[in-house]
């Protein structure tokens, strides 16, 4: 339903039986297009670079980002300088400062990186795995990405029995080299009795 004929429906329009109103962005009983002041921030419309956002309320160079978010407030092609260099990124051919260039450097906004091999969205200075794309990390340091681990956090392994794994499985719940002190110490024994 569309009770003023406006084209906006009667649940999502704030004055649903005013064809002149919609919306009412500060929510003082005056729709936008009556209200000198809409968003409510104190500045008139006709002064206020953002008249709809209470947040924001001077551009001078109108390029879209408010004077106080904007590096460069008097020029409406720069509005960040990542290094701090003084030269806005939009003119700077090395944004981050890291001494690659931006046309080359994987990572332009980063100055911790400059290339990712494998794609994956991490520089290869934070990534364990530079030419796995599908690991980056290796919580435990065993070498084996997290992903492809079992038990990336380093816990140990489940006891295997028979010849599921381990140590060979010489016997369940024994590893080989327990079976194989038992088995010198035993034969040690055995000699030393002979010999008496």
């Amino acid at each position: 339903t569309d009770s003023d004929g406006d084209g906006i429906g009667d649940n999502a329009d704030e004055f649903p039986y005013d064809a002149n109103e919609t919306t009412d962005t500060d929510g003082d009983g005056i729709g936008d297009n009556a209200d000198d002041d809409s968003d409510g921030d104190g500045l008139p419309n006709d002064l206020d670079d953002f008249p709809l956002n209470s947040q924001k309320t001077s551009d001078a160079d109108k390029d879209g980002v408010e004077d106080e978010d904007d590096a460069f407030p008097d020029d409406p092609n720069e509005y960040i300088d990542t290094d701090g260099d003084g030269i806005g990124n939009n003119a700077d051919a090395d944004d981050d400062g890291d001494g690659a260039i931006d046309i080359i450097d994987d990572m332009p906004l980063d100055p911790t990186e400059s290339r990712d091999a494998d794609r994956d969205g991490l520089g290869d200075n934070a990534d364990a795995f530079p030419n796995d794309p599908t690991e980056t990390t290796d919580s435990d340091g065993d070498g084996i990405g997290d992903n492809a681990d079992p038990t990336p956090s380093g816990q140990a392994d489940q006891p295997t029995t028979g010849s599921e794994g381990g140590d060979g499985g010489i016997l369940p719940g024994f590893s080989a080299t327990i079976v194989l002190t038992s088995m010198v110490g035993a034969a040690i024994l055995v000699a030393g009795r002979r010999r008496q």
